[in-house]
């Protein structure tokens, strides 16, 4: 095991250093995707009154919270698949049940 990491580690750093990878890993970007992610979602009118949680790992991002209803829960992952950088959405919102006497949306 431990020489297979090895083997990995020293591909990765002699990838970076022959210039035919970009230096710095599969998680070099995940801050500025999240940030990214996250300022789309407070620019759109649409989900201000929802609570989401947005994770980034190696370009995959996790939405977490809730949402009003499976319309909306649509067009947030559309909102966030355009975002650059973002490789896949894994969105594991919940769409709130309206409560006896309301109407849905």
């Amino acid at each position: 095991m431990r020489a297979q990491a090895h083997s990995r580690a020293e591909r990765g750093t002699s990838c970076c250093l022959a210039g035919t990878c970009e230096c710095g890993g599969a998680y070099k970007h995940d801050p500025e995707i999240n940030d990214r992610v996250i300022e789309a979602l407070r620019r759109d009118a649409r989900f201000r009154d929802t609570s989401v949680w947005v994770t980034t790992t190696r370009g995959f991002v996790t939405l977490q919270g809730c949402v009003h209803n499976a319309s909306q829960k649509r067009a947030l992952e559309r909102l966030v698949k355009r975002q650059e950088g973002v490789a896949t959405v894994w969105n594991e919102t919940a769409a709130l049940l309206p409560r006896s006497g309301e109407r849905k949306r």
